[in-house]
């Protein structure tokens, strides 16, 4: 259940985003060396990704697809296992781009949040 609520907090706060909140975005959209953000969120995309987190949340509160329950968490962990890893330039442990705000908060909190997350989906 701690998975299930960390990511209902998680889609909660992509769809505030996706209204316009402000809170906290300046530190969680990567930017490149020159302090450009990498790219501008869409409201539409920020809100798939609300959804996105939902389902995961449903899933691993075991609400929907007990029959699949195992195979779809696995898949979760290795989500987020892939996400703290990161793509070596921006985002993840691995980050080649460290002196930017993002990167801070990245290491520090989004990425072993992915850990952890990936972990508790792991061993549900």
């Amino acid at each position: 259940m701690i998975l299930a609520l960390i990511l209902a907090i998680l889609a909660a706060i992509h769809v505030y985003w996706a209204c316009g909140g402000r809170w906290w975005v300046a530190r969680v959209t990567p930017t490149m060396a020159q302090g450009k953000p990498l790219f501008e969120p869409a409201p539409v995309a920020t809100l798939a990704v609300a959804a996105l987190l939902l389902f995961a949340c449903t899933i691993s509160a075991g609400l929907v697809l007990q029959d699949h329950r195992r195979p779809l968490m696995l898949a979760m962990a290795a989500v987020f296992a892939i996400r703290a890893i990161g793509e070596f330039r921006y985002c993840g442990f691995f980050k080649k781009i460290r002196n930017s705000e993002f990167a801070h908060w990245d290491t520090r909190i989004y990425s072993p949040l992915c850990v952890v997350m990936s972990a508790l989906a792991l061993f549900y």
